[in-house]
């Protein structure tokens, strides 16, 4: 069975806590890539003899994930945040958006 709904506004709060949730599991991903990379990066250190960067390559890593889903998620709220209020406010010029869901 098919129904005709009307969007005429989004929770400009809620919507951006779904998509800081969003940003933050993407700078998780990010923050693992980093870290791997500046392991990468640590193990190529100490083959030629460079035995101070291996704390600072390993320090790096661990700062990438725990700063990038940190960082991401507050980004992600504030855009989706902004996004919501512009998308009301278009939803208000319109009238309204139709959509047709089905049960």
């Amino acid at each position: 069975m098919k129904k005709e709904l009307k969007l005429t506004n989004i929770d400009p709060v809620g919507f951006g806590t779904l998509t800081a949730v969003a940003y933050g599991l993407f700078g998780l991903f990010y923050g693992v890539i980093f870290l791997l990379i500046s392991a990468v990066g640590t193990g190529i250190a100490s083959s030629f003899g460079n035995g101070s960067g291996i704390n600072f390559g390993a320090a790096f890593g661990i700062f990438g994930i725990i700063f990038f889903p940190i960082f991401f998620a507050i980004m992600g709220f504030i855009g989706g945040l902004i996004g919501a209020l512009i998308m009301n406010l278009a939803l208000s010029l319109i009238k309204g958006l139709k959509l047709t869901v089905e049960e």
